[in-house]
């Protein structure tokens, strides 16, 4: 079995959607990242780092860093709803994005994650055109108030759009539970559960999982309901346990090289 941790590495924002006006935080994704680093290390974990610019331009070093062992992929311009931008400013934001990401760690970048999870056609037409060879936005669940993906079988495969084909790969959820291994079940639910969750994946071959650098660490800013900050100063050591537990029984690997193993041209 393959796992493919992935980490949306964005600035603190969540504040914002529910009413304070206090400025977006770096110094706890910055924290975060280093925590998450020293833990990948610890266990030789190979992950996937989708950086927003508005974080990637303010932790050059530590963008550097990152991208000496792992993937680097395009989280957009910040974390905000990227269908609610107008699409000329969109795609010179996500194309200026994607260059500053290639300047900086000397590589090409082939992954595109959407803030919030919010993609549409028109979007994945721009990021193909910009020379993304996958995406990863869709979480295959029913968030209430934000998207319904319910629709979407969670497997990987490839889409066509406008601009071109793309591979879609999306966040791991069990095809009839559609409880996904994203931040929010990883954070709140039992340890046993998420384990039972990997196991009844395991005929698929393979799991991707998603995480972001404020899970680990907690904000000053904290106007958010109460499970974004539950479990936070434990979860590092739920994630070890995680580690440790399916070290011996899978290979940790980037999203490009899951879709390598898997036949996909990238």
């Amino acid at each position: 079995m393959f796992l493919a941790i992935t980490i949306d590495a964005e600035e603190w924002r969540v504040h914002r959607v529910y009413g304070s006006l206090a400025r977006p935080e770096v110094r706890c994704s910055i924290r975060g990242l280093e925590k998450l680093l020293d833990l990948f290390e610890t266990y030789d974990v190979k992950a996937t780092f989708f950086f927003t610019h508005y974080l990637a331009s303010r932790a050059t070093g530590l963008l550097r860093k990152v991208s000496r062992k792992h993937e680097i992929g395009s989280h957009g311009i910040a974390d905000v709803d990227h269908t609610r931008v107008r699409f000329s400013r969109l795609s010179r934001l996500l194309f200026r994005s994607k260059s500053f990401l290639e300047k900086v760690t000397k590589d090409v970048v082939l992954g595109f994650r959407a803030p919030r999870h919010r993609i549409n056609p028109l979007i994945l037409a721009l990021i193909s055109s910009l020379g993304f060879r996958y995406d990863s936005s869709i979480n295959p669940t029913w968030i209430p108030g934000r998207y319904n993906y319910l629709w979407y079988e969670p497997f990987i495969k490839t889409i066509k759009t406008e601009q071109g084909e793309l591979i879609e790969v999306p966040i791991s959820a069990h095809p009839l539970l559609r409880v996904p291994l994203m931040w929010v079940v990883l954070r709140n639910l039992p340890l046993e559960f998420i384990e039972l969750l990997l196991h009844l994946l395991k005929k698929v071959g393979y799991a991707v999982l998603s995480i972001h650098p404020w899970d680990v660490e907690l904000p000053s800013t904290r106007t958010a309901p109460f499970y974004y900050f539950r479990g936070t100063t434990s979860m590092i050591d739920k994630l070890s346990l995680l580690l440790e537990e399916f070290r011996p029984k899978a290979k940790f690997v980037t999203l490009s090289e899951l879709l390598r193993k898997f036949g996909y041209r990238i």
